[in-house]
């Protein structure tokens, strides 16, 4: 949920931010329970940043996964512990953290999606590490790459989430 300063459900910290920077907005993710309050000094700025981010968030093939490969979940920047994922016509991506995937930085990893499969993490195919996966983490995915037969895990919040991808 994107919501600009002065806004009706503004919060308290982003009334009181906006007597000093008066052009900013919350970012809350339902998911995470986490919330971000951005600010800047310029409106043009602020209305750049929120299109970006509104077109994004309702894109589809877009969202924040675990990745674990050969057994060991990858951190993204910091501690965190999923990545900003996307799918492209033609590659699936994942990036460190969100901001590089909205501003179209270098992944961290890039999928051809020609080139590898995807199945379920229960599923009878998935490999020996994605079945045990899955019997921590409810909802998930594997990619496996058809070229170099090289195995990622995904895991989602969601059998909703698991499904869009």
């Amino acid at each position: 949920k994107i919501v600009p300063f002065g806004f009706l459900d503004s919060s308290e910290v982003a009334l009181t931010l906006r007597e000093t920077a008066p052009y900013g907005f919350e970012l809350s993710c339902t998911s995470s329970q986490q919330d971000l309050i951005l600010c800047t000094s310029h409106r043009s700025e602020q209305e750049r940043w929120i299109d970006a981010l509104t077109e994004k968030a309702q894109a589809q093939g877009v969202g924040l996964l675990q990745i674990h490969y050969q057994g060991r979940m990858l951190l993204g920047k910091g501690l965190q512990r999923r990545h900003y994922c996307r799918v492209t016509s033609d590659r699936f991506l994942a990036f460190v953290c969100p901001r590089d995937g909205v501003e179209s930085r270098r992944p961290r990893e890039a999928w051809p999606l020609a080139q590898i499969s995807v199945r379920a993490l229960c599923s009878d195919e998935a490999s020996e590490l994605a079945r045990q996966l899955s019997t921590l983490a409810n909802f998930g995915f594997e990619v496996q790459c058809r070229r170099t037969a090289r195995l990622w895990q995904f895991v989602c919040e969601s059998h909703a989430e698991e499904l869009e991808w």
